[in-house]
């Protein structure tokens, strides 16, 4: 797990934990791209996360030693969910397992709904992993279509990270709750064209302030605020104090932890830009608005399921819609894509009915022995 926002197996971890055919150890692994401060506070935050869990957690990099730690002599079964050879340390790379006697597994740390994920799980080196896990079968689909080849190394079994939505308990009598999940693709011609923050920057500042009688969580992607404040696109000591006023607003709540399951469950509708969400928040049946940035075309950035997807969003392209959004269909109930965002849910994203870990970790069980 290199972060916790984003690893997508905690339900098939708890599965494992509890099966006696696994021994099961948490390794936590290095971000080695952007800097030794943010790679420490994200091991840190890992190991806070998942500290309940009763899993053997072992840190891919020693902060005493300043080492970095080769696990490979103590694996079987190698679950990983980063695809970036680059982002982390020589030791946790797939080129470096698969030399290792290791059978590497591969689940996507997100839902796959952009064409960038598909070129993404087409790299020539995801070929090497064992089995790769799918959400979707256009998903392959899609990867079949990219490079030519079968992929016979894939299974399509759904999105497991989302089986948890049903489990969390939902807070009686409280206010209404908008999430606002903005994405860290801010800076010009990235792989993904997503990033709206700046666009909507006082947008979001005087949110508290304009409607004190909703509660808001801010849930920005883990890399945006490192972004915003080293990237040099606002001066760094304007942007903390803006952050630091927007924190202090008594209905504002800044959303770091890695399951944020109860806080889909107890807010009432999304604002975003991000990439999973334009998925996983369906999960909800709740109204979504995706705050559209000038330079994103969707309809070249998103694949099959993911136009689907985003046919149950709201689109707002200016402040305005986004106000429109939260008066009329947040605050007011009109919400003429109820129905059928919440069949299509049903019908497109939930094949096992809350069951894709279980369902995983049998046909893993399986084809694992068997090899």
């Amino acid at each position: 797990m290199i972060y916790d926002s984003v690893f997508p197996g905690i339900n098939l971890l708890r599965l494992m934990l509890s099966d006696p055919l696994f021994e099961v150890k948490l390794i936590i692994i290095p971000d080695v791209l952007r800097g030794m401060e943010n790679m420490l506070t994200q091991i840190d935050r890992c190991v806070s996360s998942f500290d309940k869990l009763n899993a053997q957690v072992m840190l891919g990099y020693d902060k005493s030693t300043n080492s970095f730690q080769d696990f490979s002599n103590e694996i079987d079964i190698a679950y990983m969910s980063n695809p970036y050879e680059s982002m982390t340390h020589e030791y946790f790379r797939l080129s470096y397992l698969v030399h290792r006697d290791v059978l590497p597994i591969y689940m996507h740390y997100g839902f796959s709904i952009y064409k960038y994920d598909y070129k993404v799980l087409s790299q020539r080196h995801m070929q090497d992993f064992w089995r790769i896990y799918l959400d979707t079968s256009d998903c392959l689909e899609e990867m079949q279509k990219l490079t030519n080849l079968e992929w016979n190394n894939c299974r399509t079994v759904g999105y497991c990270k989302m089986d948890g939505i049903s489990k969390p308990s939902a807070i009686p009598d409280r206010r209404k709750c908008i999430i606002l999940a903005p994405h860290h693709t801010i800076e010009p011609n990235n792989h993904l064209n997503l990033g709206s923050f700046l666009e909507y920057i006082n947008f979001y500042f005087d949110l508290p302030s304009k409607y004190p009688n909703i509660d808001f969580v801010f849930r920005p992607h883990p890399m945006l605020m490192d972004k915003l404040m080293n990237g040099g696109y606002i001066p760094k000591g304007v942007i903390t104090a803006a952050f630091d006023r927007f924190f202090k607003e008594p209905n504002i709540t800044y959303s770091v932890e890695q399951d944020y399951f109860l806080r889909f469950e107890n807010s009432d509708a999304m604002i975003h830009d991000c990439g999973s969400f334009v998925a996983e928040y369906l999960f909800t049946g709740k109204p979504i608005c995706f705050a559209k940035s000038r330079r994103t075309d969707l309809a070249a950035e998103l694949g099959g399921v993911g136009t689907k997807c985003i046919q149950q969003h709201y689109i707002a392209t200016s402040a305005l819609d986004l106000y429109f959004f939260i008066d009329h269909v947040v605050l007011e109930g009109s919400d003429p894509l109820k129905a059928t965002r919440e069949q299509f849910a049903k019908a497109h994203l939930m094949p096992c009915g809350g069951m894709v870990s279980k369902a995983l970790l049998d046909m893993l069980k399986i084809e694992a022995l068997a090899s």
